[in-house]
């Protein structure tokens, strides 16, 4: 059989298709401490839900995959703009915030201790200050002089030239580049 890999009579496809979820039954809303929450009508309630874009570098208008933080896939919405108004306005800001890269203007301060860096930052969305485990492990230079650095949490932050931080950041990030 085409595809079929271990016997079983699945192809690959098969055994990763999603389960599509019918925006019609879908509810979004905040939990009291600010959580994202998916009500499936008729079905089941996830307390903290988060949302990715299946692809989000070819299509950010098909395709979005809701997590469970406990079981991890919940489904696949089709279509985001087939959900009722509010959702839709829940769900832009999932995944405003999942997509959400602060750009690094200046690097107040940053120093190391026994592996784990210390960033104070000043960024187009205020000033930040956030923990990364290792320079080697968190910082990606996607083109040259431009980086993204991922902190602890998962939140990522770009510097769209280093050459142009100063001389003691440059020197602190030319060790891993």
């Amino acid at each position: 059989m085409t595809g079929d890999r271990d016997g079983s009579g699945k192809t690959a496809a098969a055994e990763i298709e999603s389960q599509v979820l019918d925006p019609a039954r879908l509810r979004l809303s905040r939990g009291p401490h600010g959580e994202f929450r998916l009500v499936i009508e008729g079905d089941r309630c996830y307390l903290n839900c988060r949302a990715s874009w299946c692809f989000p570098f070819s299509n950010r208008r098909h395709y979005v995959a809701l997590f469970d933080g406990l079981k991890g896939e919940i489904g696949v919405i089709y279509d985001p703009a087939t959900l009722d108004e509010p959702s839709r306005a829940i769900l832009a800001e999932m995944l405003e915030r999942r997509y959400l890269v602060p750009i690094v203007e200046r690097v107040k301060s940053i120093r190391e201790e026994y592996g784990v860096v210390y960033w104070s930052v000043e960024t187009n969305h205020g000033p930040r200050e956030f923990v990364c485990r290792g320079l080697r492990d968190s910082v990606i230079e996607l083109a040259e002089g431009r980086l993204i650095i991922t902190d602890v949490d998962g939140n990522r932050f770009e510097i769209p030239d280093y050459t142009q931080l100063s001389r003691s950041t440059q020197a602190v990030l030319d060790r891993v580049l």
